[in-house]
């Protein structure tokens, strides 16, 4: 069974008031992000190897690695007491389909735009993300997850988000 914690980093004294706290994803003791990005390098380096005229300026390697993972943590809005998690999705981006949930954003603050979306089944015991893919890129994520998570486990930690 695997391990989840969802985090709320606090913001920084300098942030203005009212912007919301990201809400981090932790599996198995590794950031999700990172484990995307592990995931998407190899199609960001084949993306970049077409393009490569496109980004001149580039030193090679520089597209693919600011590419691959390039996600945000979701704002407090998606904190408990939001049945986001729990598979009632507040927000479908595009080329989102019914049944899917997004759990990552888009560096540029709109969501929309890049999002990792996953499948959120909920049984008794157990809540499983899979069929992981980004909204704007076919990329083959099928190496990543599923993950089985204990319920009382997931839940524990989506609660703790909302103190």
């Amino acid at each position: 069974m695997n391990t989840i914690e969802f985090r709320v980093f606090r913001r920084s004294v300098s942030a203005t008031p009212g912007t919301p706290s990201p809400v981090g994803i932790v599996v198995d003791g590794v950031p999700l992000v990172q484990l995307v990005r592990e995931l998407e390098l190899p199609y960001a380096e084949a993306e970049e190897a077409e393009r490569a005229g496109d980004f001149p300026d580039y030193p090679p390697g520089k597209f693919a690695q600011e590419l691959a993972g390039d996600y945000a943590s979701l704002s407090t809005k998606f904190n408990w007491p939001s049945r986001h998690f729990l598979g009632e999705p507040l927000e479908l981006p595009h080329g989102g389909d019914d049944g899917e949930t997004m759990l990552l954003g888009c560096t540029c603050g709109i969501n929309d735009c890049w999002a990792l979306l996953t499948r959120i089944d909920l049984a008794e015991e157990t809540v499983t993300w899979s069929g992981f893919r980004n909204n704007s890129r076919d990329w083959d994520l099928s190496g990543l997850g599923p993950f089985v998570f204990s319920r009382s486990q997931y839940e524990a930690s989506l609660r703790a988000t909302g103190q």
